[in-house]
């Protein structure tokens, strides 16, 4: 335990409050993050040791300890652990690369107080601020600002080990895509393109999801390349994150037409569009009434209705005949699924002359209708967070450019009847 000469205040402060008025802040907090600011190539040259702290109500805040002070505190600042700490210089959180959305950053002094504390608090060890590629496109705020990503891998290139000013680096260019089917590119540099490079040729016949944490965006006009930060970032890949959830929704509709039937499974990002609200706004108004476990009627949205679906067809779904089928996309505009019907169903009397095995061999495609909406809204673990198979696939280019044309256009629907299904699914 380091302890001061004097705390100016016995008052706990929550993180929110702080501000630059007065340095006798005392909070109470639970270490997220530790990382050491160092020379380039000479990580025995340190020069900050940074913490990233956050308190009982969510609120983070970066710290920073001067060199002269490391030796006082590494050993006793650790991640995962409680403190209380108190007395602070209140700096502007002007660095290029925040750590967290907090307009003040803590500098350690003499008179820092930390304090361990051995009971648990109300405080998750892991509380990502996890963003969405469309955000990184479209926010340039994210340009100063570090943050979390989860997503799969499908795709990593070759290592790749180059000279810059003398200095031996180490890169890897890896292809992620997130759960609505969207794609970026991210570089790892040194120690984490060296994780990553041996994780994927040892585990190449498993789903790789990983977590990146205190990750940053670089952009070259149009283009935007995610990359690890060069002192704060963490790799997790395939880690069992246990007490992080996020709030989604897993829909499993039932569809038909007059051939038969099958069930698919829609995810938020298909959802949205047609209802309006995501998964977490649907929570939030359900826990507001009090009735945090029951079916949202939004839903009822969904039913007697014509869809014209894009399918995610796994290898797992073939090989092991799994039945139930992820949507990557859906449309309700009347002309798009009149014109893929018309080809299908040429294509389908072109193929009456074919000899019985040949047609078995052809699934027959017409207009779809919901008939069961069998589940709903869940809060998502970490291992739920990806659409990913068994088996790890390369993308089909041919089903990903299926149904894209006009794809965002008018909607327009056709009503059928339906009925529906409540069926409460935790994962």
């Amino acid at each position: 335990e380091c302890t001061s000469r004097t705390i100016m205040s016995t008052t706990l402060n929550s993180i929110g409050e702080i501000t630059k008025e007065k340095e006798t802040w005392r909070i109470r907090v639970r270490c997220l993050r530790v990382w050491f600011k160092h020379v380039l190539n000479q990580p025995e040259m340190r020069q900050t040791m940074e913490i990233c702290i956050v308190d009982e109500h969510g609120d983070k805040i970066q710290a920073t300890i001067p060199k002269w002070h490391i030796s006082k505190f590494e050993e006793i600042i650790l991640e995962g652990n409680f403190y209380v700490m108190g007395n602070f210089e209140i700096l502007d959180n002007t660095d290029d690369y925040s750590a967290t959305p907090h307009k003040c950053l803590l500098k350690f002094h003499n008179l820092t107080s930390v304090k361990l504390l051995l009971e648990n608090l109300n405080i998750p060890r892991y509380m990502f601020n996890f963003v969405t590629f469309d955000e990184l496109r479209n926010n340039h705020e994210y340009n100063s600002r570090l943050f979390d990503v989860i997503a799969e891998v499908y795709d990593v290139d070759e290592l790749v080990k180059m000279d810059r000013d003398g200095n031996q680096l180490t890169r890897i260019k890896i292809h992620l895509r997130n759960l609505s089917g969207d794609t970026m590119h991210c570089t790892l540099w040194n120690k984490f393109a060296m994780q990553m490079t041996e994780f994927w040729k040892s585990n190449n016949d498993v789903p790789v999801v990983i977590i990146l944490q205190y990750a940053m965006v670089k952009r070259w006009g149009a283009h935007v390349n995610l990359q690890n930060s060069l002192f704060a970032s963490k790799l997790m890949i395939n880690e069992d994150v246990g007490d992080i959830a996020l709030t989604r929704y897993r829909v499993h509709v039932r569809v038909e037409d007059n051939t038969g039937s099958a069930s698919f499974i829609l995810f938020d990002p298909q959802v949205f569009p047609i209802i309006g609200k995501r998964a977490a706004d649907l929570k939030h108004s359900l826990d507001m009434a009090g009735d945090g476990d029951s079916f949202p009627d939004e839903l009822e949205q969904l039913v007697k209705k014509s869809y014209l679906f894009k399918l995610d067809i796994k290898r797992f779904n073939l090989n092991q005949r799994i039945r139930v089928y992820t949507v990557a996309k859906l449309t309700q505009d009347a002309t798009i699924i009149s014109k893929w019907c018309n080809a299908v169903c040429d294509d389908m009397t072109t193929t009456k002359d074919k000899s019985p095995v040949e047609s078995s061999a052809i699934e027959p495609f017409i207009e779809l209708d919901t008939s069961i909406v069998s589940s709903v809204g869940d809060s998502a673990k970490g291992d739920e967070l990806t659409p990913s198979s068994n088996k790890r696939v390369a993308v089909d280019n041919n089903l990903e450019a299926f149904v894209d044309e006009d794809f965002h256009s008018q909607q327009s629907c056709t009503r059928k009847n339906a009925k529906v299904k409540v069926e409460k699914i935790d994962i």
